[in-house]
């Protein structure tokens, strides 16, 4: 109950700045309820009436999906193929289906150089079958180009280059670089165990153990150009204050600030700030060329506890914030302004779903504690707002209640997602999404 609360609000930010819409179907048969009703709040009028709205989030959602492509990724596509079949030896084509593992482009230098590395990060000797090693990019670094059987080594430099050629003979290189100025992290997840097993006594024998930690660089910038084209360039920059090496959610800060573009797009994420043990803030923005397409910023305030079996429990949650802003023409911004609480009161809705009044009243408990509105064209003034509508369906042993998110709005109408984003209207929206998606990962399978 907890996990899909969270994940319905995470739906109507999405959902009601028309990023892209979705209709699913419902096993349920709801009653009239699960379409309109009152609520609203009459007396906050704006000049868009509820069927505009419906129009001007379709358009919208059209006019964004017009604007990513994923034929805008194609060229990186395929390079990345064509680096696979040919300077890997993992490339076997379909005509070469019955050749061995072991043919193909020799990589050789590279594993013998990767293993060399491993060992360079070694700390002191081993001892109980203990290694440890501290991976820093220093020790991953090296000037690698395909030459016309395999992979060969140029020489050493304080970074990490491959050169190579594509299908068309264009010169291309992908370059990683790293600060040498890093923080040490460890925690037993990234551990490793290597075991045998013994026949005899049927038990996992314990070879050796590795104890992993990572130096988290500064900085590191990651480029991919073919010819004069730059695919890829990405910068990710850190700032880690932790009391020991050891991984802290409790009491350890972290901030992350990443700057990637990738074939024309750019996603900035400007300082990703966990303070342990009070809040997590991040702003996004993504760009397409100079265009900005979706903007958002979130934060919510909580402690974070490691547990000892390596799994992160979150308490004390209490506010929550959220801001959304499509094309500069539809906007979401709200809070929940106690986490902990609203997810309570869902719980307990969910208890009583054979009790009408029971269960509409933790749902207006819950609703008290959420603010989420939906603004156009950047206006101060809200065109509606995002609530959980409750709403009756006829089960095998009666009737049982359930809550949906809706839109409330103004003229004192709500309707839930499902039937104000139909399959009708939002048909030609739904199609094309689903379409992008299939291209995505056909593109990049």
């Amino acid at each position: 109950m907890k996990a899909i609360k969270l994940l319905g609000y995470a739906l109507v930010a999405m959902t009601c700045s028309a990023v892209f819409v979705g209709c699913g179907d419902d096993d349920n048969e709801a009653t009239s309820q699960q379409g309109g009703q009152q609520g609203g709040d009459p007396s906050n009028t704006t000049t868009m009436t509820m069927s505009e709205q419906k129009s001007f989030l379709e358009q919208t959602a059209r006019e964004l999906e017009n604007k990513v492509k994923a034929s805008d990724f194609q060229a990186l596509s395929d390079l990345l193929q064509y680096v696979r079949d040919n300077y890997t030896n993992e490339g076997a084509s379909s005509s070469d289906y019955y050749r061995s593992s072991g043919d193909g482009y020799d990589m050789s230098v590279l594993e013998e150089w990767f293993d060399n590395s491993l060992d360079a990060c070694e700390v002191g000797t081993p001892s109980n079958k203990t290694i440890r090693r501290l991976l820093t990019t220093a020790n991953f670094t090296g000037l690698f180009s395909a030459g016309p059987n395999g992979w060969q080594k140029d020489g050493t430099a304080d970074y990490l280059q491959f050169t190579f050629r594509d299908k068309s003979g264009n010169n291309c290189v992908l370059k990683v670089v790293a600060s040498a100025n890093y923080t040490p992290v460890h925690n037993s997840i990234l551990d490793e165990e290597d075991y045998h097993w013994d026949y005899y006594t049927y038990t996992k024998v314990l070879d050796m153990r590795y104890e992993n930690t990572i130096g988290v660089p500064q900085s590191v910038n990651v480029t991919l150009t073919q010819g004069a084209n730059t695919l890829v360039d990405t910068k990710v920059t850190t700032s880690l204050s932790m009391r020991s090496q050891e991984a802290d959610l409790s009491s350890d800060n972290y901030t992350v600030s990443v700057d990637a573009k990738v074939c024309g797009y750019q996603v900035l994420v400007d300082r990703l700030n966990f303070i342990g043990d009070q809040t997590l803030s991040v702003t996004t923005t993504i760009l397409k060329g100079a265009e900005t397409l979706v903007w958002a910023q979130a934060s919510v305030s909580g402690k974070v506890r490691l547990n000892s079996s390596n799994d992160f429990s979150v308490r004390e949650v209490g506010q929550a914030s959220a801001s959304v802003n499509v094309l500069g023409k539809v906007q979401v911004r709200g809070t929940v302004s106690n986490i902990d609480d609203f997810i309570d009161y869902c719980d307990e809705a969910e208890d009583y779903r054979r009790d009408e009044n029971l269960f509409k009243d933790y749902m207006n408990k819950a609703n008290a504690l959420l603010n989420l509105n939906v603004y156009y064209n950047n206006s101060s003034a809200s065109s509606a707002q995002c609530k959980l509508l409750a709403s009756a369906y006829r089960a095998y042993d009666g009737t049982r209640w359930e809550s949906a998110p809706a839109l409330f709005f103004n003229d004192g109408t709500s309707y839930s997602f499902e039937s104000f984003f139909d399959e009708t209207t939002y048909k030609h929206v739904t199609n094309n999404f689903e379409t992008l998606l299939e291209d995505f990962e056909e593109l990049f399978k």
